[in-house]
């Protein structure tokens, strides 16, 4: 069984612990992803992300693998056995850091696991624009509150 992957990437100009940190930091995360984090990114926290700002708002599973600042972090997230794993890297270009996000271990039949790689490179490819936005910018582009149902 193939295993797929979504990827993305993105030149952000800023150093690369301005730009974990923007992930790592509940303020900041919440200005252009999720609305709501339980907490800051940091080695073995156990997260839950949230898709709105209501306390009945659906919350995402988020384990915290490793945690560097400045270099990348590691998560397992999701819903029930549904896990996947995901890893950011920042990555120092000269006055830009390159920001890479991968996500690999999507479940089911293979038509199954290519919709949630093809889905998850859209959705990562959206955030990174919205981090450089902030980052880069101070705009506030929060693509889960923006998100048009489906």
């Amino acid at each position: 069984m193939m295993d797929y992957t979504a990827k993305a990437a993105i030149m952000v100009a800023a150093d690369p612990n301005t730009c974990y940190e923007a992930f790592a930091d509940p303020d900041r995360i919440t200005r252009f992803w999720f609305p709501r984090v339980s907490g800051p990114i940091e080695p073995d926290a156990h997260l839950t992300w949230h898709v709105g700002h209501a306390d009945d708002a659906m919350g995402i599973d988020v384990d915290v693998v490793s945690a560097r600042p400045g270099i990348g972090f590691d998560i397992r997230w999701g819903t029930g056995d549904a896990k996947t794993e995901v890893s950011w890297s920042f990555h120092e270009k000269g006055p830009l850091t390159e920001i890479r996000v991968t996500e690999t271990g999507f479940q089911g039949d293979d038509e199954t696991r290519i919709s949630k790689a093809l889905d998850s490179t859209g959705g990562f490819n959206q955030v990174l624009v919205a981090a450089k936005a902030l980052i880069e910018h101070g705009v506030d582009v929060n693509v889960v509150d923006s998100r048009a149902p489906n």
